[in-house]
């Protein structure tokens, strides 16, 4: 393996290894939401059934459940998208960077401008820069339309 290799493969770990912390660590946060959902939600039932409760708490509560239930029906994007803003604005830097990077080393390459690019590495490298870029937009449109449709009905 000469260097240009020996980096697309480091590259590519890397962006893999940083990709499975997130996920890994998004998980952990979703299980110790849940937790505390769960106990939230264990918590709200013993106030119901509690008998001294007047009629303005129990509606109260039930208000609470309500939304609660709704904010639940909500596809995992929208649950999501309110509290990644960094994780956005990273996501984006990345793939973009990812993208530019891969394309230019590739089309220097091809100029013969840089020597020894393999392009069997590089162009799927710029691929996948070019799919995580688009991404994001994908799914704020199929949200869109989602949402679209179902005011139709």
């Amino acid at each position: 393996m000469n260097g240009d290799e020996i980096l697309a493969v480091v590259s590519v770990a890397g962006a893999f290894f940083v990709f499975a912390i997130m996920v890994a660590s998004m998980g952990a946060a979703g299980k110790r939401r849940h937790e505390l959902d769960k106990l939230r939600l264990d918590v709200l039932k013993q106030s119901l059934q509690h008998p001294a409760i007047d009629s303005v708490t129990h509606a109260e509560l039930l208000r609470v459940l309500s939304r609660d239930h709704e904010a639940a029906r909500r596809p995992w994007t929208e649950r999501i998208g309110k509290h990644t803003g960094a994780l956005r604005v990273l996501w984006f830097g990345l793939s973009w960077a990812l993208f530019i990077v891969s394309t230019g080393v590739l089309i220097a390459g091809e100029l013969r401008w840089l020597r020894g690019v393999n392009s069997g590495v590089v162009l799927p490298l710029a691929i996948v820069g070019f799919a995580m870029v688009t991404m994001p937009f994908a799914w704020s449109e199929m949200r869109a339309r989602r949402d679209a449709v179902a005011d139709r009905r």
